[in-house]
């Protein structure tokens, strides 16, 4: 079991209880957020194998609870010009609670077909069932069944290296907000359409495998094509004038191809690397409608011919960095105790979809010290780590998709940011019984 309470602010502050743009610090935000999660779920597999073939079956079964409370932290001016609505403080913007359950079998077959070329294949099934409510008296239901799949095969050149290809499958099932919450929502915007359909990706994938010497190697080249991409009408962070209806829809597309390479090698019985590298081209191939607003009048409010329709189909994602590079050193300095260094960097990417801000990248080495030791009856890790030990500045993540300061110019200034905080000390316990 799995279980989790957090509370955070959201939403930046930017106008007054009238609606006005204002002057706010770093801590001022609208809203308040109360979440809960209770995860239970079992998991069961069974395995037979010869010299020829392998099979596996397996059954993944999942109670979830989720519990979202919205409140405003501050007074404010909410909807669009004519029908504006005054919260104040401590007002319900949503109180909600799903309960997910999820049924899935699955199974694996892999045969031999020679001495050096095998095939694997496997099936998926899962059906979701969602149940929502809210303090509005909305009792609504949802049910997915969906199917995935998996087809590869491995070929050994000799001892030491062979190639795979695979294809497969996947899904996304929608959000609860998405599905349910968008209209029944206090003061939601964007409607929820219960007649949303799973997202779907295809997946390619062809590489090699094997050992050099002490180095042991992974190198790929990937694509995935995602459709039945779940975005709003007016794009995905995008805005509509007061006479448009913005709606969750299956309207959208993807793509994500690239190159992924993994070494790692035990150099000596103390020392031993990772180093990992992943190239990522990430881009939209169905996005016609992302909408910004300019308040051309200045009358705080989103009128109709305030709003700039771009199709970005064939710009980047947001916040995708093409090159990312982690390596880590790791020291065995007894059988108990662990000592590692770890180097990360991500390139630049943009924070917007229309392409046009570009947020440096990030760059950070950690270190960890881990002491891992077991009796009869449980087992126990200690741990302490030191993040971003250099003290970097830089960005978690960073994000524009309107003109935030009606200066009627979209650009830095707009951007919503979340600072890293810089040098951070983590130490823990865990055990397991």
């Amino acid at each position: 079991m799995y279980t989790d309470d957090t509370y955070y602010w959201s939403s930046p502050q930017t106008k007054d209880a009238n609606g006005k743009l204002a002057t706010y610090t770093d801590n001022d935000y609208i809203y308040d957020n109360y979440y809960k999660q209770i995860q239970k779920g079992v998991k069961s597999e069974f395995r037979t194998s010869s010299d020829l073939f392998a099979t596996l079956l397996g059954v993944d079964l999942r109670d979830n609870n989720y519990k979202n409370e919205v409140l405003y932290k501050v007074d404010q001016r909410v909807g669009y010009f004519p029908s504006y609505t005054y919260v104040l403080a401590g007002d319900e913007n949503s109180n909600n609670e799903t309960d997910e359950k999820v049924y899935a079998l699955y199974g694996e077959y892999k045969q031999g077909i020679s001495d050096d070329l095998s095939a694997t294949a496997n099936l998926r099934y899962d059906k979701i069932d969602l149940d929502y409510t809210d303090s509005s008296d909305n009792s609504l239901s949802k049910s997915f069944n969906v199917y995935s799949y998996r087809i590869g095969a491995n070929y050994n050149l000799n001892e030491s290296h062979s190639l795979f290809i695979n294809y497969s499958t996947g899904f996304r099932a929608p959000t609860i907000s998405q599905l349910f919450a968008g209209d029944v929502s206090t003061y939601g915007t964007t409607l929820n359409n219960p007649n949303l359909k799973p997202e779907h990706a295809k997946n390619y994938e062809i590489g090699s495998r094997g050992t050099l010497g002490n180095i042991n190697y992974e190198a790929s080249i990937f694509k995935m094509d995602r459709d039945n991409f779940i975005m709003k009408t007016a794009g995905n962070y995008g805005e509509v004038d007061s006479t448009l209806t913005d709606i969750w829809d299956n309207i959208g597309g993807a793509k994500h191809e690239g190159f992924e390479l993994a070494v790692n090698s035990k150099m000596n019985e103390s020392f031993s690397y990772n180093l990992a590298y992943t190239y990522l081209n990430a881009k939209y191939t169905d996005y016609e409608n992302f909408g910004i607003h300019f308040d051309a009048d200045g009358d705080g409010r989103i009128d109709t011919g305030e709003v700039e329709y771009t199709d970005v189909s064939g710009n980047y994602i947001p916040r995708t960095s093409q090159h990312t590079v982690n390596f880590i050193l790791n020291y065995q300095y007894n059988s108990n105790m662990k000592l590692s260094t770890e180097y990360t960097k991500k390139s630049d990417y943009y924070a917007d979809d229309l392409n046009t801000l570009k947020i440096k990248g990030q760059e950070a080495i950690n270190l960890l010290a881990q002491y891992d030791a077991k009796n009869d009856s449980f087992e126990y890790s200690l741990f302490a780590r030191v993040d971003n030990l250099l003290d970097n500045q830089y960005y978690n993540s960073a994000r524009a998709s309107s003109d935030r300061d009606a200066n009627l110019i979209f650009d830095a200034e707009d951007i919503s940011i979340t600072v890293n905080q810089g040098r951070t000390y983590v130490a823990g316990l865990s055990v397991k019984f």
